[in-house]
């Protein structure tokens, strides 16, 4: 860590800790350590680039605004500005999917279901109480999600032709999406960003970036990337999708806005994950064709072009007999 930094008002737990444990970072550029307590107590220390306390400010305000809607984020411990930091509550080492993964296959649905309740708070908060922070997910930003996509995935990684067949398709799915009824959306609501607390609650980390969104965005989010898949067979999954529909109050035909939301959501993370293994980031490339052969049924069914098709299905090898 930075030795020159100021500590007025630092928790001497903190300020000398007895361990200090680098962690991996999230896809953004701030770094991360968690501090020990000789009384074995633990908190997170971020730290942000030299020169971006305005950042830092955002995220503090969108922390402190989703603490005042009884939701749950890590409290803010201390600040500090040579360089940009804060230290705020751990959560602990095993997120949802770790939770998840350690628990037999009887009580994972139980569990998992927990996850519906922060989004149903999220749905009960009127749009205009949202801080004016970031911008809405709209029309041209989910179709500048997707131009990452086209970059990133299919460019970069499959190394194939961006055709003008696909970019019209992307066009116009981007359009159908940012037509969908909007909501508070965390935007990263998936396993790896919420925590089931000791005593019932579930802990969400990583939520400067909320904003406004199509209604099933976080949703989509949750159950189609990452570990969810893995984890939960079709019936379970289609439980808590119901489940979500009935404590979120969804509006009529959700079934085929979530579809569209899964396409979305799903093509820009291909993207996003492509990106970052491209930029060194390791550990994103094992999520990649996974969800790339997820989303081949989906698209399909959108009846997407070919050459989305192609170039989402399995590689095949040129070697061998």
């Amino acid at each position: 860590m930075n030795e020159h930094r100021t500590t007025s008002g630092l928790n001497p737990h903190w300020a000398e800790p007895a361990r200090v444990i680098p962690l991996a970072g999230d896809a953004s550029n701030r770094r991360y350590w968690r501090l020990v307590a000789h009384d074995g107590s633990t908190a997170i220390r971020a730290e942000y680039p030299a020169g971006s306390w305005d950042r830092l400010k955002r995220d503090l305000t969108m922390l402190r605004w989703f603490a005042t809607q009884g939701l749950r984020v890590p409290e803010i411990l201390w600040t500090g500005d040579e360089p940009p930091t804060v230290i705020l509550e751990d959560f602990g080492p095993d997120d949802a999917e770790a939770v998840l993964r350690g628990t037999g296959p009887a009580d994972r649905v139980s569990l998992v279901q927990r996850l519906v309740e922060p989004l149903a708070r999220l749905a009960a908060i009127a749009p205009g109480d949202l801080p004016p922070l970031n911008a809405p997910l709209d029309e041209n930003r989910l179709r500048a999600e997707l131009a990452g996509f086209e970059t990133w995935y299919v460019s970069a990684f499959r190394g194939l032709p961006v055709s003008d067949a696909l970019r019209t398709w992307l066009d116009a799915l981007a359009h159908v999406v940012g037509h969908h009824p909007r909501r508070v959306c965390h935007r990263d609501y998936h396993l790896n960003n919420l925590y089931l607390l000791a005593r019932g609650g579930i802990g969400m980390i990583d939520v400067q970036d909320a904003l406004l969104g199509p209604d099933t965005y976080d949703l989509a989010s949750l159950i189609g990337e990452r570990a969810f898949p893995d984890l939960f067979e079709e019936p379970e999954r289609r439980r808590l999708v119901q489940l979500w529909a009935v404590e979120t109050h969804a509006e009529p035909g959700w079934e085929s806005r979530l579809g569209e939301t899964l396409v979305q959501r799903g093509l820009k993370v291909l993207g996003t994950f492509s990106r970052l293994e491209a930029s060194g980031k390791s550990g994103y490339a094992r999520w990649i064709e996974p969800l790339a052969r997820r989303l081949v049924g989906q698209v399909r069914i959108a009846d997407a072009p070919h050459e989305l098709v192609d170039c989402l299905l399995p590689r095949v090898s040129n070697s061998g007999g």
